[in-house]
């Protein structure tokens, strides 16, 4: 009779952090700053500046949800989203005498 024995090691999943939700006005940016993970991989949206880093630049040009997915050293991986408002552009009347 053989034996046999096998260690197994679980990693707890990592914890994503996309940061903190963000109002812009309309027509700027803002970069983003994901933590926890070693890898990086965002969910594709055009106004996105790169996919597959943790602090893209995104310029939406309405309110958009954002969502990465990020891989620790492990290769265990989580998500997190981050959402940007859009804030209109402030109604200024002009005044004729």
């Amino acid at each position: 009779m053989n034996t046999d024995e096998v260690n197994v090691i679980v990693h707890d999943l990592p914890t994503i952090d996309a940061g903190a939700d963000v109002s812009i006005c309309q027509g700027d940016s803002t970069q983003f700053d994901a933590t926890g993970g070693v890898l990086y991989i965002w969910d594709f949206d055009p106004t996105l500046s790169n996919f597959v880093i943790g602090d893209p630049w995104a310029k939406p040009t309405v309110a958009t949800t954002y969502i990465v997915e990020g891989t620790d050293g492990f290769g265990c991986s989580n998500t997190d989203e981050v959402v940007v408002t859009v804030l209109p552009i402030p109604f200024s009347p002009v005044l004729t005498i």
